[in-house]
This record gives structure tokens, sequence and C-alpha cells, in this order.
């Protein structure tokens, strides 16, 4: 009995220090973490190509505005006073159809109500063109938008364009220069009978 009682107590205090040992030797359960924000990664700021402009669009630009320059002169010249220069070489502009080489034909009218200007055309192409003021006496119209000439001497007319550096139609006639070149070749005529030799007088021995 008495050797019973050691054993007795030494298996009560088992009991009563387990559980205890058990529960400090459990690690304590673990607080629950918030999951980690990732964080953010800043973008490159994307550059923008500044758009070069179109070598095509920049010299349309530019021929518009040489243009509608070039139109807003010539507008100026036809709305400005003519001078008397200007007037008196209106007065001997030859109008109507004049007959040109190749075929061709030019067609001078006077502007109603507008003294000194004159609608040129030639083909399907008009021309509005005043005078200007020459020193060799011979007739010049202008039209400074399209930077074409016609240009009358007594001897033929011709229209000739400016900015192509070329002649549009050649050897043209009104009745007027074909008059003159009549009257031109019948005076000339005489004269030229006249100082002819007398046929052997000159070229023969005298006898």
């Amino acid at each position: 009995m008495n050797r019973l009682l050691p054993a007795a107590c030494a298996l009560t205090l088992m009991l009563l220090t387990g559980p205890l040992a058990a529960q400090s030797a459990a690690p304590a359960p673990a607080t629950p973490t918030a999951p980690a924000k990732p964080r953010a990664v800043k973008k490159p700021p994307t550059k923008v190509a500044a758009a070069k402009p179109s070598s095509r669009r920049s010299t349309a630009t530019a021929t518009a505005t040489a243009g509608a320059a070039a139109a807003a002169g010539a507008s100026t010249v036809l709305d400005l006073p003519l001078t008397p220069g200007q007037l008196a070489a209106a007065e001997r502009v030859h109008t109507g159809q004049a007959d040109c080489e190749h075929r061709q034909s030019v067609q001078v009218e006077r502007v109603a109500g507008q003294a000194g200007h004159f609608d040129v055309r030639f083909g399907n192409r008009s021309f509005r063109m005043v005078p200007e003021e020459t020193t060799t006496g011979a007739v010049r119209l202008h039209d400074a938008r399209a930077q074409v000439v016609w240009l009358q001497i007594p001897s033929k007319s011709m229209m000739l364009d400016q900015k192509a550096g070329q002649r549009l139609a050649d050897l043209c006639l009104h009745a007027e220069q074909r008059e003159g070149a009549a009257t031109r070749v019948a005076a000339t005529a005489p004269g030229e009978a006249a100082s002819a030799p007398a046929s052997g007088s000159l070229l023969e021995p005298a006898r």
C-alpha cells in the first residue's frame, strides 16, 4: 500500500502537468497579415513626335500665296486709272480678229464702259489687258495677272507668255496691218524700178 502511494502521486502529477506543458509548448496562432500592396511603377512619359510639315503642303501653300499676291497685284493694276499716255496708246490698238500663222487667230475687243481696257481672246483663253507706254512706238497690251503680252507693230502682232518665256501666237495680222503691208509694197515697187539700171546702160561698154 505504501509502495503504491508514491506511484499514484507521480501519475497524478503527470496528468496535471501534461496539458499545461502542451499548452505552453504549442505555438501561438499566427496573426494574419495584410497582403503587401504592389509598388506602383511609374511609366516614362510618352514622347509625341512633332509632325513635320509635308513638303508638298508647304509648296502648295507657297504657290497659293504667290498666286493670291499676283492676283491682288493684277486687280490693283486694273483698278488704277490709266494715264494719258496709256489712253493715247489705246486709241492705236487694232480691234477685231487677227489671223495668225498655223491657222490660229486672236480676237481683240474693247471693254464697254472701261476706257483703255481690252478683252483679248486666244483659243479658249481670255485675257483682260491694258496698254503700257513704250518708247519704240509699238503698242503693248499687258495682262499682269496671267503675265501675257499682246504686242502690235505696223507689220504684224504677236502674243507672248512672259512666265513661260515663249510666243503663243506670231505673224498675226489685222485688216489695218494687211492694208498697210500692201501700201508699203506698192510704194516701194516704183522706187526700186527707178533705181534699177537700164538694161545694158552700165553693163555694156560705151560705143
